[in-house]
Order: C-alpha cells, then structure tokens, then sequence
C-alpha cells in the first residue's frame, strides 16, 4: 500500500494486503473492484477530505502511450519499492516536497486494526482470517511517501493510501501520473459535496485500475466510492451503470462525470459468484449476459467493439518480433477486423462479465459490478467467462464453449472464433505463454 499523505496525517484504520495468483490466460482479468465479503457490515473508517477537482482524462493518440488493464493482470510483479519514487519525484517537481521512507515500525494503528475493509477474502487470497501480525508485516515492508501540499494548510492534513497496483500502473502515462497527483483533491471535494464519511480503501492484487473505498452517507447508509484511473476499457463504466440502472448491475447512487466519480450501491454480503462451482456460475452468467444485452437509444456514448479490438491490434503489431507463431497471431488480428463487422446484431456489451464481477446481493440474488461498455456482438461477451474458467476451457473447449452457447442462445461458432482471436492475437507481456497459445491452436479456424 502506498500512501500518499499531507503533512501530519491522523490514524487511519488500514486494511491489510496481500496478493493473488496471476491468472492463467493474458485475457483473464482480475476483479478491480474487489468484493466485500465477511466484513461488509463493519462500519467504514473516517478519512478527512481533500480540497479541489481535477481536469477530465484524454484517450491517448498512440497506443504505446495506454496499457490496457487486462494487461496488468498477467505481467510480471514489477512492484519494487525503490523504483516507486520515479512517479513521485515527478510530483516533487510540480511543487510537493516528497519524502520516501521504511516504515521503522507498524504503528498502534495498525497493530490494532482487526477489519479487513470488507474485501473479498477470496480475492485477496486471505482465507477469511483476521491476523494482527499478518497486517503489520505487510505494512512495514511497503514504501510510504508522504507529500506536503503547497495547496493546503495544517488543518486540512489527511492520509490517503494508495493501493500498490494502483500506483505502479498511475505511473504508466503522464494522463495517471496527473490523476493520482489529484486524486487527495479529488476526494476531498467529493466528501464535502456528498456528506461522506470514507473507510480505508480496498487493496489487493485485484485493485489495480481504480481508487475504491467503503463509504456512510449522511443518513448511515452504506456506500461505495469509486474513482477509475485512466483507462480506455473504463472509459464510460459510469455511462453504462447509468443506462442499466441496477439492471441488473449495482446502483449508481451519485456521480460527477468530469471526475469520473460513481457513488455505487454496496452489495450486501458481497461475496463472489466464484465462490460457487463453475456449473452454477455459468448458470447465473448467461442469466445476467441475457439481462444486459439491451440496445442504447441513440445518440449515445459508447464505442463500438471494433475500437477495442483495433486498439489491441495496434499493441499486438508493435511486439511483432516477439509472436510465437506469425501464423496464428495474424489470424487472430483477421478475425480481430471480421467479427466486429459481420456481428448478426449488436447490443451493449460488459466485455468483462467473469464470476468476479458478480457480487451476492440484498435487492436481487445477484449483481453485476465493474463493465466495461462497448457496443457489439453479443457472441464476445461470453469470452471473458469462459477465460475465467481456464482449466475446464482448456481440458475441454469445443464442451465449455458449447455449453456456455446454448445457455446464452448465442451462435457456437462465433463464440469460438472470438475466444480463438482473444487467445491468438490479444496483447500480453509475455508471448511464450503456452496456455493461450495451446488453446488456440486446438480451437483455430
């Protein structure tokens, strides 16, 4: 957990962290907006607001400018400390003064936080288990900065933490580098205009493509906020939550579309639907999938599916000389351009609806969280499931795909041409992944 702090920061309860597995395909992406579980009737933390706003995020001109956050998911854990400090001296040179220090010892504070937060112990890979000593040797073996705002006085000082993920992947583009630098504003204002009261923020492995945390409205109702970094697939979640108004995702309760913030409906338990066995989870899947696929009135925000797939295209191109077999990779860029273009029908679309974005719930048995809108065919939005379940697509693949078909009534084959194009030819950071390339080759055309 980074924590980005102004000067004389309180005590602020801190969940405790830890990691995860990486998932087996490139494609499979872990959950960004972790799930409460056990926890999730605990009280939130109090964190004292920030104090201005921050300007709207651009997409970026040159894919070599953006990283997808599915990428993240499979790279190697580039999480070194030291190497923390680059996007912080950059702060500096915007005015902070920045110090980088070990935490000597975990404080009273932390020693004495039990809660963890409400995050998902399966998405954390925690067991369910509170352990004081556990949270304190994660604490003090992780890098704080402390910046001193020249914007504020001693009084408004406040900590924030940063999860890790979170602050490796703001360092990526000058776009994140600038949002996380607001992001102490950011918050503030939205405490202030919304009369919240903010919990210590989910971390984990899976937080790493947004700032989220527990929160209390004025009337003691509980609430999550919900702020995305800079991404292109997140770039009109908030958008969508609006068109599908709980329907069946998660409420958008609040929202300031110039910040890109969402005051979300909190699910009660929140456990994952990847609790349950794979059979019931594809049950419940193409039940949600069916509920989804709306078509938006127009004119409209969304993009079409044609401008992620071009977007991985450009990323795939640029690491040509790392493909592991030309033959396959160009195949799956053909099928990249054809699909969109020949899809029977098009309707919004998750594009990443697996069994860890899908919490239990009180309003209805389950909900969606954390879709990413586009445009397109429906035949795709049955692919990041299926990558979620890795071990069943790759023991059998023509069964799982054929199974998850019929439950959506949707066309078998395009459903297996576009899990061999994501297989193939989406992006990743390492091309000798012999899982995706195996599936592939036992799915081509």
């Amino acid at each position: 957990m980074t924590t980005l702090a102004l000067e004389s920061p309180p005590p602020i309860p801190r969940s405790p962290s830890s990691t995860s597995s990486p998932a087996t395909f490139p494609s499979q992406r872990p959950d960004s907006h972790p799930a409460p579980e056990t926890s999730a009737t605990r009280a939130p933390s109090p964190m004292p607001p920030p104090n201005s706003a921050q300007s709207r995020w651009k997409p970026p001109e040159s894919h070599s400018d953006e990283e997808c956050p599915f990428r993240d998911s499979t790279r190697s854990d580039r999480r070194k400390e030291n190497s923390l400090g680059r996007y912080f001296n950059n702060v500096a040179e915007r005015g902070h003064r920045v110090i980088v220090r070990k935490l000597p010892h975990a404080p009273e504070w932390i020693r004495d936080n039990k809660s963890s937060s409400a995050v998902s112990s399966d998405s954390l890979g925690r067991n369910g288990s509170s352990n004081q000593s556990a949270a304190c040797s994660v604490h003090v073996t992780r890098m704080v900065c402390r910046l001193r705002s020249s914007r504020s006085s001693q009084n408004e000082s406040m900590a924030l933490n940063v999860p890790e993920r979170l602050a490796v992947n703001c360092r990526k583009t000058p776009e994140r580098a600038a949002w996380l630098d607001q992001l102490p504003d950011t918050l503030r204002k939205l405490e202030r205009r919304w009369s919240l009261t903010v919990g210590a923020p989910f971390d984990g492995e899976d937080v790493s493509c947004a700032w989220v945390a527990p929160v209390a409205l004025a009337d003691g109702t509980s609430a999550v906020l919900k702020l995305g970094m800079p991404h292109m697939e997140g770039e009109h979640e908030l958008q969508g939550l609006r068109f599908w108004d709980g329907d069946p995702t998660v409420r958008l309760l609040e929202s300031d579309d110039e910040l890109g913030a969402m005051l979300l409906e909190r699910c009660e338990p929140g456990t994952e639907l990847r609790a349950l066995p794979e059979s019931e989870q594809d049950l419940v899947i193409a039940g949600l999938l069916r509920r989804l696929w709306r078509s938006p009135p127009s004119p409209h925000p969304f993009r079409p599916l044609s401008a992620m797939t071009e977007y991985w295209s450009n990323e795939t191109l640029a690491d040509v000389e790392r493909w592991p077999d030309t033959g396959l990779v160009r195949e799956g860029l053909r099928l990249f351009r054809e699909l969109p273009r020949t899809a029977p029908s098009e309707v919004l679309l998750a594009t990443d609806l697996h069994a860890g974005n899908v919490l239990r719930s009180e309003r209805e048995p389950w909900l969606v969280i954390d879709p990413k809108p586009f445009v397109g065919d429906p035949a795709y939005d049955a692919t990041q499931h299926l990558f979620n379940c890795d071990a069943r697509l790759r023991s059998d693949p023509d069964g799982t795909i054929r199974r998850i078909a019929d439950l959506l009534g949707v066309d078998r084959e395009r459903i297996r041409l576009w899990t061999f194009a994501r297989a193939a030819a989406e992006p990743r950071d390492d091309w000798r992944h012999d899982d995706s390339v195996a599936l592939a080759k036992a799915i081509a055309p």
